[in-house]
C-alpha cells in the first residue's frame, strides 16, 4: 500500500483533485451533447413543439396501420374472379380499348390533372413520363373524339407502338409508369378519390359494353378498388396522427412503410445543426453560480469570491457555444480547455473542503515528509510585511494539517492584519474547536478572539522570535510557542 500513500499525500492531493474535476467536467460535456441530440431529434420530430409522445398511443396506432397495411395488400385476395388469368388478360386488353371512349378519355385526363402535380411534386424524376402519358391522353382523346374516323381501333394500337412506343416499350418508362400508378393510388384526400371512383366507373361501363363476359370481373374491380380506397382513407388519417407524434416525417401522410426508421432520424439530425436555447444557459450558469457560492463559503475561501463565481458563469457558457459550434477533435480539446480552467479556478477550495472530511493519508517521505510544508517561509513574508504572499505560503500546510494549531494561529493574525475581520473570526472559532489543545494554547486563542475588535493590540503582532524558530526544526515537547510564554504582555496596548 505504499504506491498508494505516495498517489494519496496532500502534496498530489490537489492533482488528482484535478484530474477528478476535469474528467467529471467532461463526462458531464459529453451527456449534455448527447441531450443536444436528443433535443434536435425531437425537433425534427416536433417542427412545431408538440408535447412528449404518449407511448401507448403511438403503439396503438402503429399496430392500427399496420393492419390497414395488411389488409389493403389482400383486398384482391377477398374477390376469387381476380385471380383468373384469363380474365385478366382480357380485361387489360379491354381497358386499353376502353380509351376511344370519350367518358373515359375525359375522366381520365380529370384524374391526371389531379394527381399528376403531387406525384411529381414528390418524386420529380417522374416529370419526363408524366408529360408523355399527357401527351398520349391528348392523342388518344383527339381519336376518340373524332367522328369520322375509321378503325379505331388499329389507329390507337399504331399511336402505342409507334408514336408513344418508348412510353411502353422501354424498360424505365415502364418503371417509371409503375411507380406514378404506386404514388397515385396512395392519394386519399376526398377529391382524388372521388375523380378515381368516376374514372374507373366510366372504364367499367366501356369494359361491360365491349365485352360483356367480364361484367363479373368488373364488378370485383370496382369493389376492391373502393375497398381500397376506403382503407387508404383511414390509413391517412392515421399517418397523421402519427406525422404529429413525430412517427412519421412531414408529408408522408397515406404513404405505404413510410414510418420514420433510425437511419431516416440519423440522416436528419446530421442535416440540422444543434440550437442552444436561453434556458440552457440560464440553468447551467445559475448552476455553475450556486455551486461556486457553496465552495466559497467557509471565510478562508472567500477570497475573490464573486469574480470566480463570474468567471465560472462565462467558461460555462463558453463550453455550451463550444458544444453547440464545434465537431469532432475540435468540440473535444475545446470543452477539455474549458474544463481545464474550470479545474484550476476551483481545486484548491475543492481539496481544502476533502481535506476536512477526509481521513489524512501517510506522506511518503516518512518522518520529515512534513518539513516540507514549514511555517518560516510564511512567517519572513509576514515580516516582511508581504500578508498576503504568507498567507499562500501557508495553504500547503494547512491542506496536509487542516487544524495545525500555529498555521491556524499566525492565519488568524494575517487575516487581521488584511482587516478580514469575519475570516479571523472563523479561523479563531476552528481553532478553538480542536480537541487536545493545551491551556496556554487555548487561553491564546481565546484572547485573540475577545480582542477581534482591536488589531492594534501587541498580542496581534509577529515578534521576531516567532520567526526564529518557524521552519522545519522539531518543535518542543511544551506545546507553547515563544510567542506564548505566560510572562510576555501579549495583549497590552501597543
Amino acid at each position: 500500500m505504499n504506491w498508494l500513500r505516495k498517489a494519496l499525500s496532500p502534496h498530489n492531493r490537489p492533482w488528482i483533485v484535478f484530474a477528478l474535476i476535469v474528467l467529471l467536467l467532461l463526462v458531464g460535456a459529453y451527456w449534455y451533447k448527447r441531450a443536444f441530440e436528443r433535443r434536435q431529434e425531437a425537433r425534427i420530430a416536433w417542427p412545431d413543439g408538440q408535447a412528449l409522445i404518449d407511448r401507448e398511443a403511438v403503439t396503438k396506432l402503429k399496430m392500427e396501420r399496420s393492419t390497414l397495411d395488411f389488409q389493403l395488400l389482400n383486398v384482391r385476395k377477398k374477390y376469387p374472379v381476380l385471380t383468373s388469368v384469363t380474365a385478366a388478360s382480357d380485361w387489360s386488353a379491354t381497358v386499353i380499348l376502353s380509351q376511344l371512349d370519350p367518358a373515359v378519355c375525359e375522366s381520365w385526363r380529370a384524374y391526371l390533372g389531379q394527381v399528376s402535380p403531387p406525384v411529381i411534386q414528390s418524386d420529380p424524376s417522374l416529370q419526363t413520363f408524366s408529360a408523355l402519358q399527357d401527351g398520349y391522353e391528348s392523342e388518344v382523346e383527339r381519336l376518340a373524339r373524332d367522328a369520322f374516323a375509321k378503325n379505331k381501333p388499329a389507329r390507337l394500337m399504331n399511336i402505342r407502338t409507334n408514336q408513344f412506343s418508348a412510353l411502353f416499350s422501354q424498360s424505365n418508362f415502364v418503371e417509371a409508369g409503375r411507380r406514378f400508378d404506386a404514388a397515385a393510388s396512395t392519394l386519399a384526400d376526398a377529391q382524388t378519390v372521388a375523380l378515381r371512383a368516376a374514372y374507373w366507373a366510366a372504364v367499367a361501363a366501356s369494359v361491360t359494353n365491349l365485352n360483356p363476359r367480364l361484367s363479373a370481373y368488373t364488378l370485383a374491380t370496382l369493389g376492391a378498388q373502393a375497398e381500397s380506397d376506403s382503407l387508404r382513407q383511414q390509413l391517412k388519417k392515421v399517418d397523421e396522427k402519427l406525422v404529429a407524434l413525430g412517427e412519421l416525417p412531414p408529408g408522408t401522410a397515406g404513404q405505404a412503410g413510410s414510418l420514420l426508421d433510425p437511419e431516416r432520424r440519423a440522416a436528419l439530425r446530421r442535416s440540422k445543426a444543434w440550437l442552444l436555447e436561453q434556458k440552457d444557459f440560464f440553468i447551467l450558469g445559475l448552476c455553475a453560480a450556486i455551486l461556486g457560492f457553496v465552495l466559497t463559503l467557509p471565510p478562508d475561501l472567500r477570497d475573490r469570491r464573486w469574480l470566480k463565481i463570474l468567471a465560472s458563469v462565462g467558461l460555462v457558457g463558453l463550453g455550451l457555444l463550444a458544444l453547440e459550434h464545434a465537431a469532432g477533435v475540435f468540440a473535444f480539446f475545446a470543452c477539455l480547455a474549458v474544463a481545464a480552467l474550470l479545474a484550476a479556478l476551483w481545486t484548491f477550495h475543492i481539496t481544502l473542503l476533502l481535506s476536512k472530511v477526509l481521513p489524512e493519508t501517510a506522506d511518503s517521505a516518512g518522518p520529515t515528509g512534513k518539513d516540507t510544508f514549514g511555517l518560516r517561509p510564511a512567517y519572513e513574508a509576514a515580516q516582511r510585511g508581504e500578508a498576503r504572499v504568507a498567507l499562500a505560503l501557508l495553504k500547503p500546510r494547512l491542506l496536509a494539517e487542516p487544524l495545525d494549531y500555529e498555521a491556524l494561529l499566525l492565519k488568524a493574525r494575517l487575516q487581521r492584519q488584511l482587516n478580514r475581520r469575519w475570516g479571523t473570526k472563523r479561523t479563531l472559532e476552528k481553532l478553538l474547536s480542536k480537541s487536545g489543545l493545551a491551556d496556554i494554547q487555548r487561553q491564546r486563542a481565546e484572547e485573540l478572539f475577545h480582542n477581534l475588535d482591536r488589531p492594534e493590540l501587541a498580542c496581534w503582532q509577529l515578534g521576531g522570535s516567532e520567526v526564529a524558530v518557524a521552519g522545519p526544526e522539531p518543535r518542543p515537547e511544551s506545546p507553547t510557542t515563544p510567542s506564548e510564554e505566560p510572562g510576555e504582555p501579549e495583549c497590552s496596548d501597543v
